[in-house]
């Protein structure tokens, strides 16, 4: 579930008075998946309450899981070079959401290209210097702009050893005095880490998410023998087309998914589901519905094209909140 993200207000300046706001009590009603299919120059749109369909909710859980090996790996790895110069690793952070590119090629192996991600760690060191002269510093070094390339085969789905990783690492430090011209620069340990990247951890970390990107979508199988691409498209769905025809997507899916998975060139990115942002002033109160994408699918195979996207709905009701020992508590200013 994505309460993390849905309970994230973001503020907006000028929304609340100055003596109350709207707030709301972190409780989602009317949890629910819409899933959008488009193909063909048709469209077709469903919802599934929440807790209904065992294969979307595994799929939601399966992509918010997506990051988590990989940013285990960096911070394993990136704390080892840490200790390894003297210095205390305090934390690391893989942030965005995943874009990937799946490409198939003639010798039966898929192409992957995933982007959209940034990793940031922080370590500290603090000493003296001369022995009179005392310091503190923080260094942030960042990897922007990752890249990960990787191969597995169209028909099995086992990554091979093309697996690689590079970015643009940048980093700088503060320090509590103007010592850090000649203090041992932890940033640029952690760059040439990144420049290398050939450690074993952080290799791990690339291929345990390139298979959970595959497998939950093409290659693994629930209970149903549905992969997560058979789950959000089921075999009973058809999309109304503009010359009145109907096209069976779902059957198509379900007959084809080995070929589509062999032949066709895709788009995946994975989205933070609904965030929740406070009401302009003109709300009236109750509730509010919000929609955020959670997963999202191209398909090009040359012959049938389609897209179909998961997204979470859910409804927030607000209040009006006066703080305490407000005499005056307008709703408008």
């Amino acid at each position: 579930m994505r309460k993390a993200l849905a309970l994230l207000i973001l503020l907006c300046a000028g929304q609340a008075s100055a003596a109350g706001e709207w707030r709301h009590n972190g409780q989602l009603w009317n949890e629910r998946w819409v899933v959008t299919v488009k193909v063909k120059g048709g469209e077709k749109s469903w919802t599934i309450n929440k807790g209904s369909s065992a294969g979307l909710d595994q799929l939601d859980q399966d992509s918010m899981q997506l990051t988590k090996g990989l940013e285990q790996s960096l911070n394993e790895t990136m704390a080892r070079v840490a200790s390894e110069n003297g210095v205390n690793f305090m934390n690391g952070k893989l942030t965005g959401n995943i874009s990937a590119t799946l490409v198939p090629d003639a010798a039966g192996v898929v192409n992957a290209t995933i982007g959209g991600l940034s990793y940031s760690v922080q370590n500290s060191y603090a000493g003296k210097k001369w022995g009179v002269l005392h310091y503190s510093c923080v260094n942030t070094t960042s990897l922007e702009n990752m890249l990960i390339v990787a191969q597995y085969g169209a028909g099995n789905g086992q990554l091979t050893d093309k697996v690689g990783l590079n970015g643009t690492p940048q980093s700088s430090t503060d320090c509590d005095s103007n010592l850090s011209w000649i203090l041992p620069f932890i940033g640029d340990k952690i760059i040439s880490r990144f420049e290398r990247i050939a450690d074993t951890k952080i290799l791990e970390g690339v291929n345990g998410m390139t298979g959970k990107l595959k497998d939950s979508l093409f290659f693994g199988r629930d209970q149903n023998w549905k992969s997560g691409l058979e789950n959000l498209i089921p075999a009973d769905r058809g999309v109304a087309l503009p010359d009145g025809s109907t096209f069976p997507i779902g059957q198509y899916v379900q007959t084809n998914l080995a070929r589509i998975i062999a032949e066709s060139r895709m788009g995946v990115r994975n989205g933070s589901g609904i965030k929740i942002v406070r009401p302009t002033v003109d709300f009236n109160g109750g509730r509010q519905q919000f929609t955020g994408e959670v997963l999202a699918l191209d398909v090009g195979s040359g012959s049938v094209d389609f897209s179909v996207t998961l997204s979470q709905q859910a409804e927030v009701n607000w209040f009006w909140y006066c703080p305490p020992n407000e005499r005056v508590c307008p709703r408008y200013d």
